[in-house]
């Protein structure tokens, strides 16, 4: 480990000198000797990279291993890009999601911006796919329901990646996936961040971003886990990114299920009003096509975690002013917040309300107010239908 003697700031040890300063650095001899916010002694250099420096260190308050991360200058440039460094990264202190790689501390060392993160033992996503190449549609969007789990988690406060590349998923042995390196995105150029073969049109264009564009990476993400490579490749990504339009996945991967192909490519649409609404509404998609490939969901989502005792299948009448297959009935799996015994059935059995049924052929479910049999159909018609069931059957939607 290295530091300049002017500015103070610290580099590996096969740094000889300073970007700032043009100043030859020192040696540390003990590495144990620096400590970064009063609090995290550093060891070794865990690799130099764009987005800053990572070495592992220890957390003199709890004698826990983690990593601290040395921001790279260009993350912080202006002002304006510093200030909201610094806010996200407080925010992000607030997640304990299981998914979320615990960020323990941030503030400044030296005059430059640090964070400590746990220690996540792992590999990476990018590693995966290089060493065994594509993956079955049933791995790919397990884990990119636990990816866009942990990007809605952190939306919720107002953080948005902004770098949803394969180098920052972890992959647990127990299966389980870690989200790593939030608002730290690699600087592509002065005014665009992220790793461009996953980055969004918005973000190649210097653009604000929201979810969408998290939704978009996400899209990328599950196309590089089914074909083995990023939606572009070669040449100007940028330019591919803006103008050109992905091979769909199924040319590459003959077989492949439509549905989950047209799941990923709407996630990669060029304008940010033809993906998915929300994180949520792709992540409820996302779950009917993993069970159906037959993938196991992350535990504790709702749609995979909801015991078979508060599910009540209904069949209520509505009428759908869309154009759609008619069939005999509507099934709309119900969150019981009253007793079950409210029902005058066993659980197990479906409660009929007689009446005529203009309906659609395949089940509905109700989830995060999104109707993902047709999401097409609007708001006040998901609001009508849940009025009408609550008034039916006397149960709370």
């Amino acid at each position: 480990m290295k530091v300049c003697p002017k500015c103070r700031t610290i580099y590996p040890a096969d740094a000889n000198f300073c970007p700032t300063d043009a100043g030859r650095l020192d040696d540390v001899p003990d590495a144990a000797q620096v400590t970064v916010g009063g609090r995290f002694a550093l060891g070794s250099s865990l690799g130099g990279h764009r987005t800053g420096e990572v070495f592992a260190a220890t957390d003199r308050t709890t004698g826990q291993e983690c990593v601290v991360k040395l921001v790279a200058p260009a993350l912080s440039a202006t002002p304006a890009l510093a200030q909201r460094l610094e806010r996200e990264l407080k925010q992000l202190q607030r997640i304990a999601a299981e998914r979320v790689a615990r960020v323990l501390d941030s503030g400044k060392h030296e005059g430059r911006t640090y964070v400590a993160q746990e220690l996540v033992h792992g590999t990476t996503l990018a590693e995966r796919v290089l060493a065994n190449g594509p993956m079955l549609a049933a791995d790919a969007l397990a884990i990119a329901s636990q990816v866009g789990d942990a990007l809605a988690e952190a939306a919720k406060l107002g953080v948005i990646h902004r770098d949803v590349a394969p180098k920052n998923i972890y992959l647990l042995a127990d299966g389980r996936v870690k989200v790593t390196n939030y608002c730290l995105p690699v600087p592509t150029s002065d005014k665009v961040f992220g790793v461009p073969e996953f980055l969004s049109p918005e973000q190649a264009e210097g653009k604000p971003v929201d979810q969408r564009s998290s939704i978009y990476g996400l899209g990328a993400l599950l196309y590089f886990m089914l074909t083995g490579e990023p939606p572009f490749v070669g040449g100007d990504l940028l330019e591919q990114v803006l103008r050109a339009e992905p091979v769909p996945p199924s040319r590459k991967v003959p077989g492949l299920s439509a549905d989950v192909e047209k799941l990923t490519l709407k996630a990669l649409e060029k304008h940010s009003s033809k993906r998915h609404l929300t994180l949520r509404q792709l992540l409820g998609e996302l779950d009917v096509l993993a069970k159906a490939a037959g993938a196991t969901l992350p535990l504790g989502r709702l749609s995979g975690a909801m015991p078979a005792a508060a599910v009540v299948p209904v069949a209520v009448p509505v009428a759908v002013p869309v154009a759609v297959p008619v069939a005999a009935s509507v099934a709309v799996t119900v969150p019981v917040a009253a007793p079950v015994a409210a029902v005058a059935a066993p659980v197990e059995a479906p409660v009929v309300v007689a009446a005529p049924v203009a309906a659609v052929a395949a089940p509905m479910v109700i989830q995060d107010r999104t109707l993902l049999g047709h999401p097409e159909m609007s708001k006040a018609i998901i609001e009508s239908l849940q009025q009408t069931l609550g008034q039916q059957t006397g149960v709370p939607v």
